[in-house]
């Protein structure tokens, strides 16, 4: 009886086409990735995806697995967006506190939101009584 490798027409392959082939049944019996198996039989990740495609063209391996198409749900390959809501700032929480430490030694603190323009009149305020 032939085995898995002469039964796929295996008989034109190089010594090092067989190395690799063994490698890649190894690979597909311990059900690990190929770049995992690469990297624990410290075999070149490169080298392992390239020695696949040459043994797929020489009958070695059987070809890419391909997803059912039939299965698959038709999809529309029209781009489309969703509107979104306006985007509100995040909410602060209350017990957020703010310091401001001007050169003059004025210090100015508060907790919670603030306003900008809420802001520019206590700065304006202090500036002028800083005067």
């Amino acid at each position: 009886m032939a085995s898995k490798s002469q039964a796929r027409g295996t008989g034109k392959l190089t010594e090092r086409d067989r190395f690799w082939l063994g490698h890649h049944e190894a690979c597909q019996a311990s059900g690990q990735t190929g770049k995992v198996y690469a990297k624990a039989n410290r075999l070149s990740v490169h080298g392992f995806y390239q020695s696949a495609k040459r043994l797929r063209s020489l009958g070695a391996l059987p070809p890419m697995a391909t997803v059912a198409k039939r299965d698959a749900p038709a999809r529309d390959t029209a781009v489309r967006f969703q509107k979104v809501g306006t985007l509100r700032a995040p909410v602060e929480s209350p017990a957020t506190r703010y310091r401001i430490r001007l050169p003059n030694g004025i210090q100015i603190e508060w907790a919670g939101p603030a306003e900008a323009s809420e802001l520019a009149s206590v700065l304006r305020a202090v500036e002028t009584a800083a005067r």
